[in-house]
């Protein structure tokens, strides 16, 4: 957010119906904006909003057993307090040229695939200030048939969160992988 009275924190090892109630609890105790805004992994979620609900919530998953670690980030992603910003980015995502994709390409909007250039666009549209649906993302990937991940970048975070999603779903045939450049892409047979 452009004042820089958002945060962000991930609550891990509870559970989501045990966040949305850290989230409505944190939420109405500071009187300030607070949502799931990340669904990682089933115990893995990350909440969004106001610095001092953030930090409530952060307490209030330790009070569970949980753990509530505030994220070193400059706003509150993916979140309403993002709008500002989704106003600016708008007219550059509407003026862009968006074709079809020569495959499917996943929205974490809905974690759905998206088969055509303006369903990618109007779900670009709302990600800014929308949650992240993660775990919807990769089992909706599993579901019509993925069963290999590929990662590119320098850290490993996303792959991390493929088996954790896919917990009592998924065949023993599903793989993932990091690579740090492009380069290396070529050296897994897909």
């Amino acid at each position: 957010d452009p004042q820089g009275k958002g945060g962000m924190a991930a609550l891990l090892k509870l559970d989501e119906a045990g966040v949305a109630e850290i989230v409505a609890e944190a939420a109405a105790e500071s009187g300030e904006m607070l949502l799931a805004a990340n669904y990682n992994t089933p115990t893995q979620l990350v909440v969004s909003g106001a610095k001092n609900a953030v930090a409530l919530a952060c307490r209030k998953a330790r009070e569970r057993k949980g753990r509530g670690m505030e994220l070193k980030v400059s706003g509150a992603f993916h979140s309403p307090m993002m709008e500002e910003a989704n106003r600016e980015l708008a007219p550059l995502l509407r003026k862009a040229v968006w074709r079809k994709p020569r495959f499917a390409v996943y929205c974490n909007l809905h974690g759905r695939a998206v088969h055509d250039g303006e369903s990618a666009r109007e779900s670009l549209l709302q990600q800014m200030v929308s949650p992240v649906r993660w775990i919807e993302t990769v089992r909706n990937q599993y579901a019509d048939g993925a069963r290999f991940w590929l990662e590119l970048g320098p850290k490993a975070v996303l792959g991390k969160m493929v088996a954790p999603c896919l917990n009592g779903i998924a065949d023993a045939d599903t793989r993932v992988e990091q690579v740090s450049s492009l380069e290396s892409v070529r050296a897994f047979s897909l």
